[in-house]
C-alpha cells in the first residue's frame, strides 16, 4: 500500500492552535528526558508563516523556513512518509526557484 498524497501549503490562522499542539507533542516525544520539565520549550507561538504537510485533511508535518534555510522540521512518526511522486511539494518548491532535496530515510543515511 502506497502512502497517501501529501499536499504542502501555508498554515491558515485558524490552524495555529492545532499546529502548535502538534509541534509540542512531537517535541515532547523527541526530547523527553532532556529538560527538567515535562514539556519542551518550543518558543514559537505564531505558526502563520509555517508550511504544512497535509494528508487526508490532517496535519502530518510542519516546517518553518527563513530565506532559503529550513529552521524547523516536525513530522509525525505515526504516518508513512511520502515518496516524491506522491507529494505536491516538489513542483511547489521548484516553481518558486528552489531545488528539491530528498531526505534519506535509512538508518545509516
Amino acid at each position: 500500500m502506497s502512502p497517501p498524497e501529501i499536499v504542502i501549503r501555508r498554515a491558515r490562522p485558524d490552524e495555529n492552535n492545532a499546529v502548535h499542539a502538534l509541534v509540542q507533542t512531537i517535541a515532547d516525544e523527541t526530547f523527553v528526558g532532556l529538560f527538567a520539565t515535562r514539556y519542551v520549550p518550543i518558543g514559537e507561538a505564531d505558526w502563520c508563516s509555517a508550511w504544512l504537510a497535509i494528508s487526508n485533511d490532517e496535519i502530518v508535518g510542519v516546517t518553518m523556513a527563513r530565506e532559503e534555510w529550513v529552521n524547523d522540521l516536525w513530522v509525525r512518526r505515526d504516518r508513512p512518509l511520502p515518496t516524491p511522486a506522491t507529494t505536491t511539494a516538489g513542483p511547489r518548491v521548484t516553481s518558486v526557484g528552489g531545488r528539491v532535496t530528498k531526505l534519506d530515510k535509512t538508518v545509516n543515511g
